[in-house]
Parts: C-alpha cells; sequence; structure tokens
C-alpha cells in the first residue's frame, strides 16, 4: 500500500481537521501554477503524478519533468493538467519546466514520501515554541526534508490555491515547522531512507465539520443541527462525523483507501465540561479503526 498512495495523511487532534485549499478567481494572462508547485517541493514516489494550473482558454502548454514532458492545451475555461508515470525516489533532484506564452521553471524537485499533516493546536504547535528548540534546531540540517505550510485563512468556498512556500529543513527554518510533523518525518525519514515531503494544515480549536464537504454533511440528515449552527450530545455524533470525514476526503482526492492515522484525545479537562465526555469521545473516534487503511 505506501508504494500506491499519492497522500497519506497523519492526524494528532480529536475534534477536528480540513485541508485548507480550494477556489481563487484567477486572471489568466500567463501560465500559472498552484504555488504547491515550487522550489523544493516533494512529489510522491511510484504514483501517477498529476501537474495543472491556468491559462488563457485554448493555449498550448507544454510540461518538462526531469526527462519526461507532456503536451496539452487549457480547456475554455483556462484551465489545464498532464499526468506523468510514477518516479523512483532515486530520480531527483529534478528541473520542471511549465511553457506556454511564459516559462515558468521549479527546480531542486525530489520524489519521496508526501504527507499531510492536519489537526488542530497540538499539530500547528512549532518547533520554536516546543522545550528546547534550541538543541532540536541545531541539528535539523536535513536538505531531503521539507515541510509545505498552508497559512491560516477562512473562506466560504473550497479554494483551489493557497498561499505558501516550500521550506527545506536547516537549523533556522525548523523553528517554524509544525513540532509533530517534523518529528514524525523524522522517524520515517529514518525507516524509508528517502525524502520526506510533509504538507502541514493546522488550525487550533476548529470542528471536523470544518474540514469535511458541506455536499457530505447535507447528504446525512443526522448532520443537520450541524448546519444550523446548534449546540448537539457531539461526542456521540462524532461516532459518525469523523469516518464520515475520512470517506469525504478519500473521495474527494480520488487516491483510494490511502493510509489514514490518528491520535486519540488527551486526557485532558476541557474547561467546566463533563470530564466523562472525553472518554465518550475516545471511544467514538475507535469507530473509525473500522474503515480500511486507518490506524
Amino acid at each position: 500500500m505506501r508504494n500506491k498512495r499519492l497522500f497519506v495523511v497523519l492526524f494528532f487532534t480529536a475534534l477536528a481537521l480540513v485541508a485548507a485549499a480550494g477556489s481563487l478567481s484567477t486572471a489568466h494572462a500567463e501560465v500559472s501554477l498552484p504555488h504547491l508547485f515550487g522550489d523544493h517541493m516533494v512529489l510522491q514516489r511510484e504514483a501517477s503524478i498529476t501537474i495543472w494550473g491556468w491559462a488563457d482558454p485554448g493555449e498550448r502548454v507544454t510540461v518538462e519533468l526531469g526527462d519526461r514532458s507532456r503536451k496539452t492545451k487549457a480547456d475554455s475555461d483556462g484551465q489545464w493538467q498532464v499526468i506523468f508515470p510514477p518516479f523512483r525516489s532515486e530520480s531527483g533532484p529534478l528541473t520542471m519546466t511549465v511553457t506556454g506564452l511564459n516559462t515558468i521553471t521549479i527546480r531542486d524537485i525530489l520524489v519521496g514520501e508526501v504527507w499531510i499533516c492536519s489537526g488542530q493546536s497540538n499539530m500547528w504547535w512549532p518547533i520554536s515554541r516546543a522545550s528546547d528548540p534550541d538543541s532540536i534546531a541545531v541539528a535539523a540540517d536535513f536538505p531531503t526534508l521539507r515541510m509545505f505550510t498552508v497559512p491560516q485563512r477562512t473562506e466560504l468556498e473550497p479554494q483551489v490555491d493557497c498561499d505558501g512556500a516550500w521550506a527545506v529543513c536547516t537549523p533556522e527554518a525548523v523553528m517554524g515547522f509544525s513540532a509533530v510533523g517534523y518529528h514524525f518525518a523524522r522517524v520515517l525519514q529514518a525507516e524509508l531512507n528517502c525524502p520526506i515531503g510533509m504538507i502541514h494544515t493546522s488550525w487550533g480549536g476548529t470542528l471536523a465539520e470544518a474540514w469535511t464537504s458541506i455536499e457530505t454533511l447535507r447528504s446525512d440528515p443526522s448532520f443537520e443541527r450541524i448546519l444550523e449552527r446548534r449546540e448537539a450530545a457531539r461526542a456521540h455524533q462524532y461516532r459518525s462525523l469523523f469516518p464520515t470525514m475520512i470517506t469525504d476526503w478519500r473521495r474527494n482526492w480520488d487516491q483510494g483507501d490511502f493510509p489514514f492515522y490518528f491520535v486519540q484525545l488527551a486526557p485532558y479537562r476541557y474547561g467546566n465540561r463533563d470530564p466523562r465526555a472525553g472518554a465518550e469521545l475516545r471511544d467514538a473516534q475507535a469507530v473509525a479503526l473500522a474503515l480500511p487503511a486507518t490506524g
């Protein structure tokens, strides 16, 4: 399964999780790419690679990735995409050139494992606020470990692009990395001996429904209270809401049952809430293990 996935999801939160990327209106005078395609990016190894972007309607676009080349034409909405066959992790570093009326060149592309790191504040928490960050940073010279951090921004509609850039792991850059994401990547890299790319998108205190498409929420009558912004018996509702969110991600990303890992809520009393609610929620989380490729 590891060789077949394009995106793998790591969850370190109890109540929420949703990727912040969706539809921005873009004027197309020149060929352009989402910010996710940039210098130092990491592509998933041993899986088909889709490159997409925008241009003038009907504009011819050529994409060269390493020694491979693909040609296409922007559709009537100015959108285009090409698909490359899988690369192995030994293929990098690569250069990608996208040519239309203008030319874009992206350098230092690696091929390895790409993971999504999402959740609440415990995923957001940066190295700079961890215990003894200086000792972590001084040893953090790992040029094949990179992180793309999605800025926190609210939108009413799904977005097709987001700001951000890939950062190579250096003692200076690592201070802004998600601490959980960084340490997970280090363990993964030591085990797999390949480049690791982390796409970090988290926001403290967000709820699971914020990370789930509105169409999916509307399809289940039991989520009506969520859509009406009312309070609900939450822990019990999470038994169906969390698996629904996982299934929604898999359907929308069209990558099959990619591995999805999460961590149960810590035994911490949140404000004046009934402490039994935490235990009920942890039990509700365990229901998601009935889905394939979860852990």
